[in-house]
């Protein structure tokens, strides 16, 4: 890019020849050889010099052009004593590692300047001396992330301007009906908990909702249902170190599997609130670990099983969920499957909860495992919600005979989904300030 001329032709005179380029049937004698020798080599030699002055120009004209673009691109950036600057860590470029440390350090504010370099001060008072300046920036502090809002009905009409688009103009027309209308009677006219009053009737693990909150939850339930909230990455609630996004809560509406991230939130959830209630204490295990128990892998969960009255855990076997109940103080396990269980599973739970609760330290000889009356699934998907509605009676001592109709299951979905939005400590204020779904 320099020369403009390749390096072969700089070192030869000539352009390089593959063999391709020869034909099959190549013959010449030795005379007519030596002549295309000589001539050859003469005219090189000729064009060698003016060659030369060519690149000579060609590799000024380069350097001319990389200086002037180094001097546009020069930094012009001017400080103030008092300002918030970062620092680059040009640690990291002086030794081995540091690939995982921060480009810059700081904020540090400006005590002093003197030329090309600057006195700075940290957070903690610490003083740095003669720092070059080339090495500083501007500190610009990050605004808090804000999601994507989702507008209720109550305040789309009255003051946002952004809202209102979606509505009327021609390209916002196809999904601006599900927006105001139809969103509503997919959770509405099944069971009316959402809109009316809260879903208490069917799990008394979900709290009293106030009204603005209920229709709040009601709306976000009916934009990411129903398909017309399209950001599948907007944070709708956190519970313990378990994240919910858009996504998750789409996958628990009717005709879908849950994901993992719901079934733990909604485990962490009950046994939280179990705890509350209960001298006795309860302890949860992730699917994850869970299925790792299963498999009758070593597990890395550490556990003191005789600290607990009841260990929960759910286990995901080829896209089917199942619940496992420990009683490590009685010496038996609880095996629920929802679509019936074989012997050959309650063995396998036997001999895997058995293989843990030896590596934790306690006496198996007579440990059991059993199972109990329960209601069956009835479609092919909802595996995950009768495990977490079977560890809720469980942990609530309720029926395990509860109905399970397509519209009782329908109804479990919209208690699991509303009462992880409504149990989301951190995220939740935003419904009581801004019409806007948020994480």
């Amino acid at each position: 890019m320099t020369t403009k001329f390749s390096p072969f032709f700089l070192m030869f005179g000539r352009e390089a020849r593959y063999p391709f380029e020869i034909p099959e049937k190549y013959e010449i004698n030795n005379t007519v050889e030596q002549v295309m020798e000589e001539e050859t080599v003469t005219e090189c030699i000729k064009h060698l010099d003016a060659i030369k002055e060519v690149i000579e120009a060609n590799v000024t004209r380069s350097t001319t052009m990389t200086k002037k673009r180094l001097r546009s691109a020069s930094r012009n950036v001017s400080f103030s004593v008092g300002e918030l600057v970062l620092r680059q860590n040009v640690r990291s470029q002086q030794r081995k590692g540091g690939k995982l440390e921060p480009n810059f350090l700081g904020p540090f504010k400006i005590s002093a300047l003197q030329g090309k370099s600057a006195d700075l001060i940290s957070e903690n008072g610490a003083l740095f001396k003669n720092i070059s300046i080339d090495h500083l920036k501007h500190f610009k502090p990050e605004n808090p992330r804000i999601p994507h809002k989702m507008t209720t009905q109550k305040t789309e009409n009255p003051t946002s301007a952004p809202p209102a688009p979606p509505t009327t103009s021609p390209p916002a027309s196809p999904p601006a009906p599900p927006i105001t209308s139809p969103p509503v009677p997919p959770i509405t006219s099944p069971p009316v908990p959402p809109t009316t009053s809260p879903p208490a009737p069917l799990t008394t693990f979900a709290t009293v909702l106030p009204t603005t909150m209920s229709d709040t939850i009601s709306t976000v339930l009916n934009k990411v249902w129903g398909g017309t909230h399209k950001d599948t990455y907007v944070l709708l609630s956190k519970i313990g170190p378990y994240k919910l996004f858009s996504s998750d809560f789409a996958r628990i509406c009717p005709g879908q599997e849950l994901e993992s991230e719901v079934i733990n939130a909604y485990l962490h959830l009950m046994v939280n609130n179990y705890n509350r209630n209960h001298q006795e204490k309860a302890r949860v295990i992730d699917s994850f670990e869970m299925s790792r128990i299963w498999l009758k892998k070593s597990s890395r969960l550490k556990i003191d099983p005789e600290k607990f009255k009841i260990i929960v855990g759910i286990v995901n076997e080829s896209h089917h969920w199942m619940l496992v109940v420990i009683y490590p103080l009685e010496k038996r396990t609880v095996f629920l499957n929802s679509l019936g269980e074989s012997q050959k599973d309650v063995k396998r739970c036997l001999e895997a909860t058995r293989a843990f609760m030896r590596s934790k330290g306690m006496k198996v000889s007579r440990w059991k495992c059993e199972t109990v009356t329960h209601a069956i699934q009835q479609d092919m998907v909802s595996c995950g919600v009768f495990a977490l509605k079977f560890a809720e009676c469980i942990l609530e001592n309720k029926d395990l005979n509860f109905p399970s109709t397509a519209e009782a299951v329908k109804t479990m979905r919209l208690n699991i989904s509303s009462t992880l939005l409504s149990e989301s400590g951190v995220y939740l204020n935003f419904f009581y300030s801004v019409p806007m779904c948020v994480g």
